[in-house]
C-alpha cells in the first residue's frame, strides 16, 4: 500500500529512519519534453507506468518490455547463500515506437486549431494532415489538449480523448465526392454534359431540395458538384444505382476502422445495403444518413490527391522492423475524365463555372501554372520529396468540414 507518491527523497529518508516499518521505493517517471504537443496521439501513463491514454495505452505491451527474475536461497541472517542462484531470466527491454508525425506541422496545426476555436466559439475543433503519397499521419490535433507531463487526474477540464478518431459526424456535402467518383468510374457522364436540374427531386417518397430556390437550370456535371447541388447530385446518383454506390462507399474506407492504432477509434456508420429503406438512397449520395470520423474523411481525400489510390496507414511504426507496403486500394478520381476519356476540359485541373455559359477563370488562384492543353489554369506541379504533398481536412462543430480537395479552382466544393 502506498501512503504517498512523488515524495521528496530527503523527506522519504527521514520518515524511513524514524519509522523503519515504512519503506520508500524509487519510481521512474516518463518525461514529455514536448508538453501538450501531440498529447492526443502520444497519450500518457499512470503512476505505475502503465499506459493510460493514446499510444501509451494501445502500445503499452510493446513499450513496457518484460521484467527479469532470478531465484536464490538466503540464510537466517538474510545473506544470499553462494552458488544458490538459479532460474535466471534476463529482462527484455521495451521496443521503440517511432511516430510518423512531423513536429513542425503538428505544432502549427495545433496552434491553428486552438485559434480557430477561440475565434469561432465552436464547441470543439480538430484537424488531420496526411501524406498524400504514403497515407501516413503528419499531424492530428484537437483543441484544449492536455499536458501529459502534468498530473492527468487534475486536468479534467482538458480534452483527454481524440475526437479526430473517436467522434463520427454526418459529413454532408463533403461526401458528394463519392457520388462524383462513382459517375466517373462507371463512365456515366462527362464534365461537359448539360443536365437540366430542377429545384426539387422526388426519390423514395422523399422530396429533396437544393439549398437555394431555382427553377430548371442547365448545369454541367462539373457545375453540379461545383455548385454542390443536391438535386443534380441525386440525378447522377440514380444513374449509378444503390449497389454500385454502396460498393464505392466501401472502397473509400467508410464504415471501417482505419487501423491507425489509436484507442477508441470509431468505424463510423454506413447502413448495410440490405437494411436500406426506400429513402436511404436519397440521403447517402448527398452525405446524409451516414457518419465518419475526421480521419476517415481525410483518408477519402488522400485517395483523391493520390490519383485514386487509397493507402490506409498508421500513426506509428517500430523502427527495428521494416515498414511493410500498405494495402493499396484503387478508387477513381476526377482525373479519370482527362486520363481515360481524353476530354479537353479537365475537371481536376481546370476551372469550369457552374453553368454552360460562363467559365470561372477569375476564380482560379494566381499561383497555378497554365495548362498546356487548354487556356485554363492547371493544378500545381507535385512537390519534391522533401515536402510531401498532404491532404488536409478540418472541421468545427459549428460548420461544415473543409476538405483538402484537389479541385482547388472550383469554389463551393
Amino acid at each position: 500500500m502506498y501512503l504517498a507518491r512523488a515524495v521528496d527523497p530527503a523527506i522519504a529518508g527521514a520518515i524511513s529512519e524514524k519509522y523503519p516499518e515504512v519503506g520508500s521505493e524509487r519510481q521512474d517517471l516518463r518525461q514529455y519534453p514536448g508538453g501538450s504537443l501531440a498529447a492526443n496521439i502520444v497519450g500518457g501513463i499512470d503512476w505505475d507506468g502503465h499506459g493510460l491514454l493514446g499510444l501509451e495505452d494501445s502500445m503499452d505491451a510493446v513499450l513496457a518490455g518484460t521484467d527479469g527474475s532470478v531465484t536464490y536461497d538466503r540464510g537466517s541472517d538474510g545473506v544470499v547463500i553462494p552458488g544458490s542462484y538459479r532460474n535466471r531470466h534476463k529482462a527484455v527491454h521495451g521496443s521503440t515506437v517511432q511516430l510518423t508525425l512531423d513536429n513542425d506541422i503538428q505544432f502549427y496545426v495545433q496552434q491553428q486549431v486552438q485559434q480557430a476555436r477561440n475565434l469561432s466559439g465552436a464547441h470543439n475543433v480538430s484537424a488531420v494532415v496526411l501524406d498524400a503519397k504514403t497515407g501516413e499521419v503528419l499531424a492530428m490535433a484537437n483543441d484544449n489538449t492536455f499536458d501529459p507531463s502534468q498530473d492527468i487526474g487534475r486536468q479534467g477540464d482538458k480534452q483527454l480523448g481524440n475526437p479526430a478518431v473517436s467522434s463520427p459526424f454526418e459529413p454532408g456535402s463533403v461526401n458528394k465526392v463519392i457520388t462524383a467518383s462513382s459517375v466517373i468510374e462507371y463512365g456515366l457522364s462527362n464534365p461537359d454534359e448539360v443536365l437540366q436540374v430542377p429545384g426539387t427531386i422526388e426519390m423514395g417518397g422523399v422530396s429533396v431540395h437544393d439549398a437555394w430556390d431555382h427553377g430548371v437550370m442547365p448545369y454541367t456535371t462539373t457545375g453540379v458538384f461545383g455548385k454542390s447541388s443536391n438535386v443534380g447530385t441525386l440525378m447522377l446518383a440514380q444513374r449509378v444505382g444503390p449497389e454500385r454506390f454502396y460498393e464505392m462507399v466501401r472502397k473509400f474506407g467508410l464504415g471501417q476502422r482505419t487501423g491507425v492504432g489509436l484507442p477508441g477509434e470509431s468505424a463510423g456508420l454506413v447502413p448495410p445495403i440490405d437494411q436500406w429503406s426506400g429513402s436511404t438512397f436519397s440521403n447517402l449520395p448527398i452525405g446524409q444518413g451516414l457518419s465518419m470520423t475526421l480521419l476517415q474523411m481525410a483518408g477519402m481525400y488522400q485517395a483523391i490527391a493520390n490519383d485514386g489510390v487509397r493507402i490506409p496507414r498508421g500513426s506509428s511504426r517500430r523502427p527495428s522492423q521494416p515498414t511493410a507496403p500498405a494495402p493499396r486500394n484503387r478508387v477513381p478520381t476526377a482525373s479519370g475524365w482527362c486520363r481515360r476519356r481524353r476530354l479537353r476540359p479537365c475537371a481536376r485541373c481546370c476551372a469550369p463555372s457552374y453553368s454552360t455559359t460562363r467559365w470561372a477563370t477569375s476564380r482560379a488562384p494566381a499561383r497555378l501554372r497554365r495548362c498546356p492543353v487548354t487556356r485554363w489554369p492547371a493544378r500545381p506541379a507535385p512537390r519534391s520529396r522533401s515536402t510531401p504533398p498532404a491532404a488536409a481536412t478540418s472541421t468545427t462543430s459549428t460548420g461544415s468540414p473543409s476538405p483538402g480537395w484537389p479541385l482547388s479552382t472550383i469554389p463551393g466544393m
